[in-house]
């Protein structure tokens, strides 16, 4: 969320962590009206495309039954679309647990729009997906990484399978990619090879990593060869320049030993983005790799050409609002990241965010925040719309 003008464009994730701590606490404070909430709708919908919930019931190799939480971003045409099945990272269990699927729909939206079934997938323990998080290792000396990364896989495989089953999805193509330890998983699918995934993204991908170092980083690269020694499915490996968890120097040494173990694919580094690159999947413009994914892409038969133009919402801001609020309103309006809501007391405090699971959630969410610095502040853009005053 944004707030006052002395807050940064980015927050750390320190602080984004204190306050999905205290969303239920912060909930309860919203004066939100209930005819404003039942005017905002809970997703939203932006032509050409259709976007929804989903809920893969999926059966694990041990026999086990489990529905994984999900959500869909796809073309509004008929037709059996290439999966794009996207997948997330790790933090502390109140972020795991308050995780949605609506977190990474720029990606999604990007993918999406060139013609793919774009399917974020929260794996067991994440969101409202059942089961426990099953990441295995507990300390530096035994991290567990490889194994972490095939428990991780198996979820992944679980909910290709029940998206293929759905009307809209192709049943032999696909990419997987994913961010952090998501990227880690997709990495470890990419060394069964799996059928009818022609190719995988691997953004930030790692794991054990703190801003300070890397746990188990011996582990880490003995994982990435372990791979590497059965993947034959082609990698695009995707760090930012500035990414504070997996540096560049650690991916090109995690790629090299990939590479000599006899795993295919390329090594992506971009320029820096906001503070940390490390979720540039998630907070960098698409426009950042989308480039060099789409040649990726269509150098493997998969989509790359845009099918359904980008459009930006031309909503004016409040009228009286500062300028640094002015370009924080720009920045919301710009973001393709959904649920998102703005607030405001129309002069000096704004806040915003976005990533939530319904837009009524966002309403509640920043309304909440800015009212922690005025009273005065109302709800004033959900999603591409805005939204009329309280009566």
């Amino acid at each position: 969320m944004y707030g006052l003008p002395a807050v940064a464009a980015v927050m750390s994730r320190a602080w984004r962590r204190a306050l999905i701590a205290l969303a239920g606490l912060l909930l309860a404070a919203c004066q939100t009206s209930s005819p404003q909430m039942a005017a905002i709708g809970g997703t939203q919908q932006l032509p050409g495309l259709v976007r929804a919930p989903l809920s893969l019931e999926v059966t694990m190799p041990d026999g086990d039954h489990e529905t994984l939480d999900a959500f869909v971003t796809r073309p509004s045409g008929p037709g059996r679309y290439p999966v794009a099945l996207i997948t997330h990272g790790t933090s502390e269990d109140v972020y795991n647990r308050a995780l949605t699927p609506n977190r990474y729909s720029s990606t999604a939206i990007a993918f999406a729009r060139r013609g793919y079934a774009a399917v974020m997938v929260l794996r067991r323990g994440y969101g409202r997906s059942t089961g426990r998080d099953m990441v295995t290792g507990v300390s530096c000396d035994n991290p567990g990484h490889q194994r972490a990364g095939e428990v991780a896989r198996t979820d992944l495989l679980a909910a290709l399978e029940a998206v293929r089953q759905q009307p809209w999805a192709s049943p032999d193509k696909a990419v997987m990619l994913g961010s952090s330890t998501g990227g880690w998983a997709v990495l470890a699918a990419a060394a069964v090879n799996p059928p009818g995934v022609q190719a995988v993204l691997d953004f930030s991908g790692g794991r054990g990593a703190s801003w300070v170092n890397v746990c188990g980083k011996d582990a880490l690269l003995e994982a990435a060869a372990g791979f590497g020694q059965t993947a034959r499915t082609q990698v695009l490996w995707i760090y930012a320049e500035n990414d504070k968890e997996f540096s560049p120097v650690l991916a090109r040494e995690m790629f090299a030993r990939y590479q000599a173990a006899g795993g295919t694919g390329e090594l992506l580094v971009t320029p820096a983005s906001g503070e940390n690159g490390h979720f540039i999947m998630s907070q960098a413009p698409p426009t950042l790799w989308w480039p060099r994914v789409s040649e990726f892409l269509a150098a493997r038969g998969l989509p790359s050409t845009e099918l359904v133009k980008a459009q930006t919402a031309g909503l004016p801001p409040p009228a009286g609002l500062s300028e640094d609020g002015k370009k924080s309103f720009a920045r919301y309006l710009a973001s393709t990241s959904y649920e998102k809501a703005f607030a405001t007391d129309g002069r000096a405090h704004w806040s915003w965010n976005s990533g939530y699971r319904t837009q009524q959630d966002a309403a509640q969410a920043v309304v909440s925040y800015c009212r922690q610095r005025s009273t005065s502040c109302v709800l004033y853009a959900v999603g591409d719309k805005l939204i009329p005053a309280a009566p």
